[in-house]
């Protein structure tokens, strides 16, 4: 076998065919490396693996054609297959040439992950699991190419064969979609012609044992099905012809139901392990805190997904594996609502969305949409939505806590006051810790009932009343929460302001202006405050999120002689910002007369502790904070900080548990321009140019020999 390689892997150089299919998958490698990497900053290898897989299925004809066809058009194949080498060591050594070839520009591909981690973060593990799908891929086309070159002497029928195989086996995901969207018996059977998706868990990050089996099995037929084609052919004047053939088929049968059999075991593996996931935030891992929740549970649940099991999210289904492995109380069950289209409404559900999830214990259930297992936001340059995130494990955890829990805590919303509404995104991030939202107008009660978790006080611009400063305060005296937004206003509200500065906290009525440009976006209005080291502020810090808060107050607060009072600072200004009190006269943003210098606080955390009770506020300056297009503008950075700041607050009288969601968006790969279109001629021009160059001299030198 090793005569044989070495026999064609220098064949394929010694001509142009090798450099030829070398160059080129280089050549559009480096395209989209330079697109994709370098001008547009992705550090993902998998963005440009995926855009090259469609020009390999071009590309691999030319290196297959010939592999055995040639051999069969120029009578040497009868010389070849009498030579000491077995049939299996020459079909073997032919494969290995070919992959041998195409392994080069793999190789290449290799160090793109190396050169782009000298300008910024790359997630290595993510990007060599795709290099590796695209070499698995590879080698199985290769392995089919051989095939096809087998069954033929012409070469241009074996490329237009190999071609046509590969393009049927690329699109067989659309085809199959196209008989039926949830899946039937038909498409389980096209599934093991669909060449194209096993890679898609593997461009993601995830070594999928299931996939690598797949085109391993695919290999193996494939070499076994041009052995016996060979061998076929080398005894067809034997006179035991027949018995041949029957053999022949006979061995092709069973290893096609062994191969079978090794990939339907493989599915039954258990979650996880047949699928490690070695992405950056580990996308369809569940955390620590899942866990650890998962080993109290004690009461059965069902999980029920509003699909079809082969029409289902791979990622989603891959989580619920997840849980299903962590304990045995959690089952999940499949419902094709196409076919029963009532199964949702006796859990109260009118309009599920295909791939939703219904979690059911004995006490309650809980309907979790499909949009919401993913974050989204808008891309304003192409006004389409943009998957930024996944939050299926924060959603799955709090319905399960949801349906095994007792009495929900709930918040109180105030409203009277011409209050703002807590938008419809905060509202579910807050329901997702399983914390009930209600509204309460101060007018209708004689008291806050302690079974509230918190107020929510949300930027009044209507004072409120001796009345209602009297109920907030003397529920905040027993031992609870309130989140108080205020809001520039040019009435008074001495009444509400005296809410926060019973606990130490001043408001400055106007309006902040930031002089330092790092700290403001655009407009020195819109701040971009410093975050203040707490547990609220905690994950944003880590991964460099900003906050932003336009037209916002000032807080300050004085120094206490209350030793069980303290105050945590979340958002604050540079010593550059300065409040403009009178907003209505003010002749520009430019520091002016009267102006108040800062810094200042826009975010703040006051806990205070009389009589072992404690009271917790979590304040901030501007209404901004719960605006969802200003939340959008900064990838949901403030609503994160308020959900975070509000689940602290309650979860400390209650239990609540919240899981963040894990961020799609990764840093940007920054490289100079001069080193960009240095790196732009070497990968797409130098390179595959030097190889074809080469190719061609080292053929036309052979050539005149």
């Amino acid at each position: 076998m090793l005569a044989i390689f070495k026999r064609e892997f220098k064949s394929y150089m010694n001509t142009v065919t090798g450099p030829l299919f070398v160059a080129v998958n280089l050549f559009f490698l480096g395209i989209y490396f330079v697109a994709y990497h370098l001008y547009m900053g992705e550090p993902r290898v998998a963005y440009t693996v995926q855009s090259v897989i469609f020009v390999f299925l071009i590309v691999t004809p030319v290196l297959t054609m010939r592999s055995m066809a040639q051999e069969r058009r120029q009578r040497t194949d009868q010389l070849l297959f009498t030579s000491p080498v077995s049939p299996a060591g020459i079909i073997l050594g032919k494969y290995f040439g070919m992959v041998s070839v195409f392994l080069l520009p793999v190789l290449v591909l290799c160090a793109y992950p190396l050169v782009l981690s000298i300008y910024g973060k790359v997630p290595m593990a993510e990007s060599y699991v795709s290099i590796l799908a695209y070499f698995l891929f590879g080698s199985a086309c290769i392995s089919i190419g051989l095939f096809m070159s087998s069954l033929t002497e012409n070469l241009i029928i074996a490329a237009v064969g190999t071609f046509g195989t590969l393009l049927l086996g690329y699109l067989m995901a659309g085809i199959k979609a196209i008989i039926s969207q949830s899946g039937n018996n038909v498409t389980k059977v096209l599934t093991a012609f669909d060449i194209a998706s096993p890679m898609d868990n593997m461009m993601q990050g995830i070594i999928d044992v299931p996939a690598i089996i797949y085109y391993l099995s695919v290999i193996v037929f494939m070499l076994f099905l041009t052995f016996v084609t060979v061998t076929k052919r080398r005894y067809e004047v034997h006179k035991d012809t027949i018995k041949t053939y029957v053999f022949s088929y006979v061995a092709v049968i069973a290893l096609a139901a062994a191969l079978v059999g090794i990939n339907i075991a493989a599915d039954h593996i258990p979650d996880d392990k047949k699928n490690i996931d070695v992405t950056e935030n580990q996308m369809s891992e569940i955390t620590d805190t899942t866990l650890n929740y998962l080993k109290g549970i004690d009461s059965d649940v069902t999980i029920y997904v509003l699909n079809t099991e082969d029409a289902c999210d791979e990622t989603i289904k891959q989580i619920l594996g997840r849980y299903t492995s962590a304990t045995k109380h959690i089952k999940t069950e499949y419902k094709d609502i196409s076919a029963a289209p009532d199964f949702a409404t006796q859990y109260g559900v009118d309009n599920a969305t295909p791939g939703s999830l219904i979690v059911v214990s004995d006490l309650r259930s809980k309907y979790v949409d499909y949009n919401s297992l993913y974050e989204t936001t808008i891309d304003y340059q192409t006004y389409s939505q943009k998957v930024t995130g996944i939050d299926a494990e924060g959603q799955i955890t709090s319905a399960l806590d949801y349906v095994l829990s007792g009495d929900m805590p709930y918040v109180y919303v105030i409203e009277g006051h011409n209050e703002l509404k807590l938008s419809d995104h905060l509202t579910q991030l807050v329901e997702k810790a399983n914390i009930d939202v209600r509204t309460l107008n101060l007018m209708n009660t004689d008291s806050i009932e302690d079974e509230a978790g918190a107020v929510f006080i949300l930027a009044p611009t209507v004072d409120y009343t001796a009345d209602d400063v009297a109920k907030v305060e003397d529920y905040l005296s027993r031992g609870h929460s309130a989140l108080i937004v205020s809001s520039y206003s040019p009435e008074s509200m001495t009444n509400f302001n005296g809410i926060m500065e019973s606990y130490g906290v001043d408001t400055v009525g106007g309006i902040v202006i930031e002089g330092d440009p790092e700290h403001y976006y655009q407009s020195p209005v819109n701040l971009l405050p410093q975050l203040g080291a707490s547990m609220i502020t905690s994950d944003l810090m880590s991964s460099n999120r900003l906050v932003l808060m336009p037209y916002a107050q000032g807080a300050t607060f004085g120094v206490s002689d209350n030793e069980a009072r303290s105050v945590t600072k979340l958002l604050s200004t540079t010593d550059t910002a300065y409040l403009k009190t009178d907003t209505q006269n003010a002749q520009s943003m430019e520091k002016e007369a009267g102006d108040v210098d800062g810094p200042f606080e826009l975010g703040l955390m006051v806990e205070d502790e009389q009589d072992g009770k404690k009271t917790s506020l979590l304040y901030f300056t501007s209404e901004s904070i719960l605006d969802d297009s200003v939340d959008s503008m900064v990838s949901g950075a403030n609503s994160a900080l308020v959900a975070k700041g509000i689940t602290q607050m309650v979860g400390e009288k209650e239990s609540t548990i919240a899981i963040p969601a894990k961020s799609y968006e990764s840093e940007k790969i920054v490289v100079p321009d001069s080193t960009t279109l240095m790196l732009a001629i070497i990968v797409v021009g130098v390179v595959p140019l030097l190889i074809m160059l080469a190719g061609i001299f080292v053929w036309n030198r052979r050539r005149k020999r």
